[in-house]
């Protein structure tokens, strides 16, 4: 024959997974010594074993074998049996080979289909035998370890093919073969496909246990290693002093040789345990140096997704390294320049922070920080950056055309030093402070209009942010509405523990009562007509905190919070978030030019919604008691709206969402993954995960979602 014959060892091939079925009832009858043959394990011994065949899958390259019992056909637990064996070994290109058996056929091709990789069916021509063989030799070789563990188990136990421990013994003779029968070459299929177990498990000493992760510490004469299991050796081989001269490493340098004794001066330090050899860490190549820099032509890491992630090869990694080198000695330089300016403001007073920052920052002509979102003032800088500020106003100008320009490691650096500590249980004060933003002639010019050319110039850039924070900056204070009667003798904060004012508890809970109202959360009734009603009904109680509010960074807030306790699953109250791949994928849009765009003209928009669970209606199922200061014994609060603490009000506000977002606004959800939403007339894409939004879109766009 001229043809060249296959061998299963040949790299260059595509590896080849064979599927069989066979059946092994006459196995379990130990009674009988003959040998089986292949094409009697092919017919069922009675009807029951019929309908519940053996499927068998082997690697012919490697000579893994899995098994389980199975129905005929297309059906989930066969489907994810033969992917299973595809994980397991590792393949991204296969064939499934078959014979011509509809049945397996049709379960090959699902098998494909699920598994997602580059796999194909082939069909083996109908009599011929040696073109499944490997399928057939394992299919042999299964009814062998069967009959011998069944032989194992027959003194006490008889085996039935409707036995509930059949199919496990069916399973586990499968793992049984992969993991110890040696094969011709003197390797398990198991040693062929991960290596062998020994070059795994060196000798050494044992010197002790890792406190954090439990590891055992072995010493080797190459230096420390950690390991999660660890055997003794034979009686007549523990005690080898060679490998106690041997021993190297020591728990501040676990490799090599000790060059110097913790806390030593006058010579080089040596490496920390964690960067045993002292060299230099590798580049960090983040998706966002790949944009600002261009991948690299030919590596498999800057081309490859996120649900198949490669490394990047050594010629990207230099010219990375190159790169970042280069954007270090700049911002060096830069810093270098500005030192001198800079240092005088490390300590700088409370009240007169924003302002030095603002004068220094203009002598010394840095960038201001972009804005944040959660802070009132910074939130509102990338938004009214670029647009024109009132001429009485310089500074608010400086600041807001500032904050459109992306700072550099300097500036970061910079902004660092100037950090000053901040108060136990409060967050950090804004740079730009509300009142400097409240001096512009006209707020909502700022918002409203637009600087063509500055717009145009940034949209090269990276996409920038798209913050509106209308409610921050125009609506009208509210009013403290907490009632004169109200009894609250002390606040505490409820992460501290430090008490709060009383005058500041006071007005907080009147902001929160006043929300209440607003929103028509609530209506007094009797605790008879609760009763009446079968209303379920909850204690609450206020959780206070300090919190910048209004420029006061010493600001305490207040929220009313049922405490409905959870006492059992309910299918009631589920509401699904969407997976992070949902919010990447947003930025990912955003960020990502259009084939013929030489601009990038998208922006980002991040929403935040006030007392979010107020805007979504209650059940009608939950009476509240309320807090133990405004509790006068007679009357409960009968929820109109969600309330912060019921289990219902994250569906509740989820579904409020999906009404709003869809049958309002004109978006569409996509199938299967929650809170995720897309405009078609828009091109706007948004998520939304609790009361926080991320959409990405044109300018004008987003100001339609506005």
């Amino acid at each position: 024959d001229s043809h060249r014959r296959r061998t299963p060892g040949d790299d260059k091939e595509v590896p080849r997974v064979s599927m069989d079925y066979c059946f092994l009832g006459r196995v379990l009858d130990n009674t009988k010594s003959e040998e089986t043959t292949v094409a009697e394990l092919k017919e069922p011994t009675e009807e029951a074993e019929g309908i519940m065949p053996v499927l068998v899958v082997t690697d012919e390259r490697t000579g893994c074998v899995f098994s389980s019992v199975v129905q005929k056909g297309v059906n989930d637990h066969a489907v994810n049996v033969v992917v299973e064996a595809l994980k397991f070994c590792g393949r991204q290109k296969a064939i499934l080979q078959t014979d011509a058996e509809h049945s397996i056929k049709a379960l090959a091709e699902a098998s494909a289909v699920k598994y997602g990789k580059e796999v194909q069916h082939q069909t083996a021509p109908r009599e011929s035998h040696a073109s499944n063989g490997a399928a057939e030799r394992a299919v042999l070789e299964l009814s062998r370890q069967v009959r011998t563990n069944v032989n194992a188990l027959y003194k006490d136990f008889k085996l039935k093919v409707s036995s509930v421990s059949y199919p496990w013994l069916v399973r586990h003779s499968a793992w049984q073969l992969t993991r110890f029968l040696v094969k011709a070459d003197g390797k398990t299929p198991y040693e062929r496909l991960k290596g062998k177990l020994d070059a795994q498990s060196p000798i050494g000493i044992w010197v002790g246990k890792s406190l954090q992760s439990d590891e055992h510490y072995v010493g080797t004469a190459d230096g420390i290693r950690r390991c999660r299991s660890a055997w003794r050796r034979p009686e007549g081989r523990r005690w080898e002093l060679k490998r106690f001269e041997a021993l190297k490493g020591v728990p501040w340098q676990p490799k090599g040789e000790p060059t110097l004794m913790p806390g030593a001066s006058g010579t080089p330090r040596i490496a920390a345990p964690g960067t045993p050899s002292g060299r230099a860490r590798g580049v960090y190549i983040t998706v966002e140096r790949q944009i600002r820099h261009g991948s690299t032509e030919g590596c498999a890491g800057c081309h490859s997704s996120d649900d198949n992630p490669k490394p990047h090869n050594a010629t990207c990694r230099a010219r990375f390294a190159k790169i970042i080198a280069e954007e270090r000695a700049k911002a060096q330089q830069g810093e270098g320049s500005a030192s001198a300016q800079v240092e005088d403001l490390e300590a700088p007073a409370a009240d007169n922070s924003s302002s030095l920052y603002r004068d220094k920052r203009e002598a010394a002509g840095t960038a201001a920080p972009q804005g944040v979102a959660g802070d009132s003032a910074l939130s509102i800088a990338p938004r009214i950056a670029g647009r024109p500020a009132s001429s009485a106003d310089p500074a608010g100008s400086t600041a807001a055309s500032a904050s459109a320009k992306r700072p550099t490691e300097g500036t970061q650096e910079a902004q660092k030093r100037l950090k000053a500590p901040d108060p136990k249980g409060s967050k950090r004060d804004p740079e730009v402070s509300v009142q400097e933003l409240q001096d512009a002639e006209d707020i909502s010019t700022l918002l409203l209009q637009q600087d063509e050319s500055t717009h145009a110039e940034e949209k090269g850039t990276l996409p920038t942010l798209h913050d509106v924070p209308l409610a921050a900056i125009f609506e009208d204070s509210l009013l403290a509405g907490y009632p004169e009667w109200g009894n609250v003798t002390s606040a505490f904060d409820e992460r501290s523990g430090e008490a709060l004012p009383l005058e500041k508890v006071k007005t907080a809970r009147g902001r929160e009562l006043d929300k209440m109202i607003e929103h028509n959360i609530k209506t007094d009734i009797t605790w008879e007509e609760a009763r009446r009603r079968g209303l379920k009904i909850v204690r609450s109680r206020w959780v206070d905190g300090w919190k910048t509010i209004d420029g006061d960074p010493r600001g305490v807030r207040s929220r009313c919070v049922a405490q409905e306790v959870n006492t059992g699953p309910r299918e009631d109250v589920h509401s699904g978030t969407p997976p992070l791949k949902a919010h990447r994928m947003i930025l990912s849009c955003a960020a990502t030019k259009r084939k013929g765009q030489h601009q990038h003209d998208k922006l980002i928009g991040r929403y935040d919604v006030s007392v979010a669970f107020f805007h979504a209606t209650s059940t009608g199922k939950i009476a509240v008691v309320p807090p133990d200061d405004l509790n006068d014994q007679r009357h409960l609060w009968y929820l109109n709206k969600a309330m912060n603490g019921t289990r219902e009000a994250s569906r509740q506000w989820s579904e409020f969402v999906d009404g709003t977002v869809t049958r309002k606004g004109g978006f569409s959800n996509v199938p299967g993954v929650p809170g995720v939403f897309y405009h078609k007339e828009w091109q706007v894409k948004m998520s939304c995960h609790g009361d926080d939004f991320l959409a990405e879109g044109r300018a004008e766009d987003l100001d339609k979602l506005d």
